[in-house]
């Protein structure tokens, strides 16, 4: 599948993004890694933020999708210019740095944006709200926390063991931080047969145990398989046992609910997709409660799951299920999926939240659990040069633009829509020539980072807060 088809399928990657950070940095496979976006600046240039106010938040339900409804009051998230004085980050000729990190700048913009600048010497990889740096030769690695401008090490340990699945061996190895009552990892591995890898990823709420999962086979012989493993004595069981899941093939992924008692798994890239539910040892297909083939569905709470199907003309029909109550109720019908050739159509993130775009560009923010939408003014989404990105909470959505003049990702806008204030923030940014941009992600809940490096492979971290 190209990159193209990505989008095209789910609205929010495109081929540059994808190109210019795979040669800039190694993949994390472990869902540590969750970038999102920062602005660089020449010394001098002017910055113009755009600050949204929400002026109604009125919510409706459908049962059809997107022909304009008369008698459906919208929401509005409309936004405001404000000129700031002349705000500039530090040119390309800074002194070399004394440690391995280094917070070299530090700004408020208006009290709007908060910015830090942070360099970085050697190999490192970041997400929620960490940095991991790589010592040599897997010597004194370590994770960082930045905190009020301050770089602080954490107290990093470290899990070896091995593990056999189907007849391959797998040399289990990773670090781990356990930081304000939450499990923060780094891993990734591969085995030299037969194509397998293996990652480790944290378990919400839990400080015990973590989740591993193991694959093999590339492309159409792909298939993974998700334990438990307990940090403390090493052990690893089966999260599946009695349910059925071991005897699924060509697994691709699978989606915990937040209480990690059910799962979505996908099989096939959405040839096939199940619910199971550990507790009572069930395992259906989606389509059981939809009656109609499925191509995705994702938990929008631990007992409601939001699903849907996409027929021969991309439009595709969308529905509620109530497990619990083995209820299935019909959301959306006739809803067109964005894409580059057709210009308007909605975009899934795979959370609770989406983004419809008109043909006039005009573009809402969907609520799949209520059935309503709000007018994002302001945002006149194009899927050609940018992109759009849900934090890991579900509470903000970063929007990113890019200038595909330039010679990198090259991010001419950064924008934040806070779903909880219904707020829109927009920034104009100058100066990302100064640098090679690589990657725009989420650090965390609240900071969006850009990935940069300069002429001398210095690497940076620039992270953005948007304040108001």
């Amino acid at each position: 599948m190209t990159a193209y088809n990505l989008l095209d399928a789910i609205g929010m990657i495109n081929d540059e993004d994808i190109l210019d950070a795979k040669e800039a940095v190694r993949t994390v496979v472990n869902h540590m890694t969750v970038r999102h976006g920062f602005v660089v600046r020449k010394r001098g240039r002017r910055t113009t933020i755009c600050i949204a106010a929400v002026i109604a938040i009125i919510f409706g339900s459908f049962v059809t999708a997107m022909a304009v409804n008369e008698d459906f009051r919208y929401a509005v998230y409309s936004f405001f210019h404000i000129s700031t004085p002349d705000v500039g980050l530090p040119e390309e000729d800074e002194p070399k740095q004394s440690n391995d990190l280094e917070v070299i700048y530090e700004t408020d913009i208006e009290n709007i944006v908060n910015v830090e600048y942070i360099r970085i010497n050697g190999n490192f990889d970041y997400g929620r709200g960490l940095i991991y740096l790589h010592g040599e030769a897997g010597d004194g690695s370590a994770f960082y926390t930045i905190k009020n401008g301050q770089l602080e090490k954490l107290k990093t340990n470290e899990t070896s063991l091995a593990y056999t699945w189907k007849g391959t061996e797998y040399d289990i190895k990773f670090s781990w931080c356990e930081e304000d009552g939450a499990i923060y990892i780094y891993s990734t591995g591969k085995e030299p047969a037969n194509d397998a890898f293996w990652y480790v990823s944290p378990v919400n709420g839990r400080t015990d145990v973590v989740t591993l999962t193991i694959s093999f086979g590339r492309q159409n012989d792909y298939s993974e398989y998700t334990f438990f493993l307990n940090l403390n004595t090493q052990e690893v069981t089966d999260i599946f046992d009695g349910c059925g899941v071991d005897q699924l093939s060509g697994i691709t992924s699978t989606v915990f609910s937040k209480d990690m008692s059910k799962a979505i798994i996908t099989c096939g890239n959405g040839t096939s997709v199940y619910y199971c539910d550990m507790n009572t040892k069930t395992l259906l297909m989606v389509s059981e409660f939809t009656g109609m083939p499925v191509n995705a569905a994702w938990f929008l709470d631990d007992n409601t799951i939001f699903s849907y199907t996409v027929d021969e003309n991309s439009k595709c029909t969308c529905w509620h299920i109530f497990p619990s109550t083995n209820e299935c109720t019909l959301l959306f019908t006739d809803l067109p999926i964005y894409s580059r050739t057709s210009g308007n159509g909605i975009i899934f993130t795979g959370t609770r939240y989406g983004l419809y775009v008109d043909l006039d560009k005009t573009t809402y923010m969907y609520d799949f659990k209520t059935g309503s939408r709000a007018i994002v003014e302001g945002l006149a989404y194009s899927g050609e040069d940018a992109t759009v990105i849900m934090n890991a909470n579900g509470t903000k959505m970063l929007y990113a633009k890019f200038d595909y003049t330039a010679d990198s990702l090259a991010i001419s806008q950064l924008g934040v829509i806070d779903i909880e204030k219904g707020m829109f923030t927009i920034l104009e940014r100058k100066g990302y020539e100064i640098r090679d941009e690589a990657a725009v992600s989420w650090f965390d809940n609240d900071r969006i980072s850009i990935l940069a490096t300069n002429s001398s492979g210095e690497k940076y971290l620039y992270l953005y807060s948007f304040t108001s």
